[in-house]
């Protein structure tokens, strides 16, 4: 593994965890503690770590004042977190000086290539550490809080700048006057910055209301979104709902109000991700999200999964304890699956299951043979095409703890590949990839060790994430030349290494998981109305080549197809 990307994933474990020793980081990477401690050493001469004895943790900002980081408190996290859910890799987003301001910071430490623009001394020290990043700091006068006033110079300048989104961090919002601030020269940069954006979102400390605020910034109309603690008062979320505005309230879950409907009765979804980690999860919750908030009458509980079975049932007694209607349920343990399940019936949950079948549920997602069968057809092509037919092993990443639907995908690429290219069982390597990156890196890179240098190999994976963790180690090991890779999902992180020159990777199946959501709300409120759900809604699978990503982009994902028969007609 080069040392950039090493690196990279040092960092990455320490903006999750906040510490790491230096035998644990030598496990995780597969090299030697001679090597980690030259890494921690480098990383620390960056100011991007503390060395501690025995491993390291992630470094305060040389720019944070004791009162900020005093300020940042178990909600503000939560807030922070809430509003680091909205934010993907590559956006363009302001963040203005406030409570949660260095909260939200230090949760965007994970996101790469952003482009942020803020009055904060304490965020753009933060966010600039990561080189992918590009930071803009407005100009001005600097307040003893390290939050930058904009001066009447230095306001028309910045008109030329757009972004996505704009986060406000403040305590003074009223359902009544809208946002407020302590001075005319903080009122004004937050016009400025409110300026900028096409989506306005307030990280609201506290429990609204002027305060000691006496100046008025804008109207609630110009108020996308408010993200505020679970205790904030009933009677100020409905006046913020009266108004428009979308409302975020966090604590155990995360609850998702719409503004007020006054024709349409509103449903209580809970949707239990599978994890926040990864991209392709993150991008199911978005679309949901997004779904949800088109339909207009849709209040979203969200909760994390963790990838942890227990952690599922927690929640689940959460959305029952939360009275909701229906259950989105995204988690892959199936030795929990029963017990779940048996929660939510006997409470009367109707229930849709992502990806995993959930006995009772009704199913959505992959339809997992067929997936399968495309990218196995797509490797036994490339075999025969490259090699004349020779194949002296394929490894095969899969991930047992999802039980025998998920074990499927890997069936039918292991069989489309038989069928046509002469490789005998035992020359089938099965890796438990943990579905984690990391984990699949290192079984990799043991399997490969094992083997002769010039064999010709082809690797199958249950996921993206599994996929790039079997390239990493075939980069690590010059096999490059000599193998083929097929991914599951296209997620945008597997389109853009398959766009990489000399990738091995020569397809990967099509999921689309930023479109789940279009089916799933609708899906949920034909349940809620009575009308009778198909047992399972499959996802519309293509193979996506090197050659086509341009194009898939452009067109956009396909479409699902209802079971009943077999999806897309095929045998």
């Amino acid at each position: 593994m080069e040392t950039y990307r090493r690196r990279k994933i040092l960092l990455d474990f320490l903006a999750r965890e906040g510490s790491v020793t230096v035998g644990h980081a030598a496990k995780l990477l597969s090299v030697s503690e001679v090597t980690i401690r030259g890494d921690l050493a480098a990383l620390a001469q960056q100011s991007a770590i503390t060395r501690v004895r025995g491993g390291a943790v992630l470094a305060e900002s040389i720019w944070a004042a004791p009162t900020a980081l005093d300020s940042i408190r178990h909600n503000g996290s939560r807030l922070a977190q809430r509003a680091t859910a909205l934010i993907e890799d590559g956006e363009s987003i302001a963040i203005s000086a406030g409570p949660e301001s260095t909260a939200l910071a230090r949760a965007l430490t994970a996101r790469r290539q952003l482009k942020i623009v803020t009055n904060s001394l304490e965020v753009a020290g933060l966010l600039a550490r990561e080189p992918t990043n590009t930071v803009v700091m407005v100009g001005g006068v600097v307040q003893p809080s390290g939050a930058i006033a904009i001066d009447a110079r230095t306001g028309p300048a910045l008109s030329s700048l757009k972004v996505g989104r704009v986060f406000v961090c403040t305590e003074h919002l009223s359902s009544s006057l809208g946002l407020l601030d302590v001075s005319p020269e903080r009122a004004e940069t937050l016009r400025i910055l409110l300026d900028l954006a096409e989506s306005r979102i307030v990280l609201l400390s506290g429990h609204g209301g002027a305060g000691q605020a006496l100046v008025r910034v804008c109207s609630l109309d110009r108020v996308d979104h408010v993200i505020a603690d679970q205790s904030l008062p009933p009677d100020f979320v409905d006046g913020l709902r009266a108004r428009g505005v979308t409302v975020s309230l966090c604590g155990t879950a995360v609850v998702t109000v719409p503004p007020r409907n006054r024709d349409q009765t509103a449903f209580r979804i809970g949707f239990a991700n599978l994890s926040e980690t990864e991209v392709f999860t993150a991008e199911v919750r978005r679309g949901i999200e997004e779904a949800a908030a088109a339909a207009g009458i849709v209040e979203l509980v969200l909760a994390d999964n963790k990838y942890d079975g227990e952690t599922a049932l927690r929640n689940a007694e959460q959305f029952i304890a939360q009275q909701v209607d229906l259950v989105i349920e995204y988690q892959t343990d199936d030795s929990y699956a029963y017990r779940l399940m048996h929660r939510l019936r006997l409470a009367r949950i109707p229930t849709i299951a992502i990806d995993i079948p959930l006995p009772g549920a009704t199913y959505f997602g992959v339809d997992n043979y067929r997936a399968g069968r495309i990218g196995g057809e797509a490797i036994a092509q490339a075999v025969l095409h490259l090699w004349a037919g020779r194949l002296d092993c394929v490894l095969a990443l899969s991930l047992p703890r999802s039980g025998p639907s998920v074990a499927a995908r890997m069936q039918g690429q292991i069989d489309a590949i038989l069928e046509s290219v002469a490789i005998s069982h035992d020359h089938i390597l099965t890796i438990d990839s943990e579905n984690i990156y990391e984990t699949a890196y290192r079984r990799t890179l043991e399997a490969l060790r094992g083997l002769a240098p010039e064999a010709y190999l082809a690797v199958v994976a249950i996921n993206d994430a599994v996929a790039r963790g079997a390239v990493a180690a075939l980069l690590e090991t010059g096999r490059v030349s000599r193998a083929v890779v097929v991914s599951q999902g296209a997620d945008r992180l597997m389109l853009k290494e398959m766009s990489r020159p000399g990738s091995p990777v020569i397809g990967a199946v099509t999921f689309a998981p930023e479109r789940y959501g279009e089916r799933i709300i609708p899906l949920a409120l034909d349940i809620l109305a009575g009308k009778e759900a198909p047992p399972a809604v499959y996802q519309h699978h293509v193979l996506v080549r090197p050659r086509d990503v341009v194009d898939y982009l452009a067109a956009g994902p396909g479409k699902e197809v209802i079971a009943g028969g077999q999806p897309n007609g095929q045998p």
